[in-house]
């Protein structure tokens, strides 16, 4: 009966610690990804569609390699349109929100 007990109180721990270390993995994936102005793909994008990620207002010039410059809007607050870059080819624009000094 002992034993029964170690080994749920092992599950919940494993359980315990892979909330932890997925919940970490999402903050991260949201601070990386938040703000971007095109839709994403793979777990980035189903967080911009279930409305757990921001989503910019920036555009990309008409060959898509470049981001326009100028001022966007994220979640209400005034930004800027800055690239970032995704992937080893990969490049997006990101509103970034603006610093209070701006």
């Amino acid at each position: 009966m002992k034993s029964h007990r170690t080994l749920w109180i092992g599950c919940l721990i494993c359980l315990l610690f892979l909330g932890i270390a997925g919940r970490a993995y999402v903050v991260q994936t949201v601070q990386t990804y938040g703000g971007s102005c095109e839709k994403l793909h793979g777990l980035p994008g189903v967080l911009q569609q279930a409305g757990f990620m921001p989503r910019g207002n920036c555009e990309m010039d008409k060959d898509h390699d470049s981001c326009k410059e100028g001022s966007c809007e994220v979640n209400g607050r005034k930004g800027h349109c800055e690239e970032k870059k995704l992937g080893h080819h990969q490049v997006t624009c990101v509103c970034m929100p603006n610093r209070p000094s701006r």
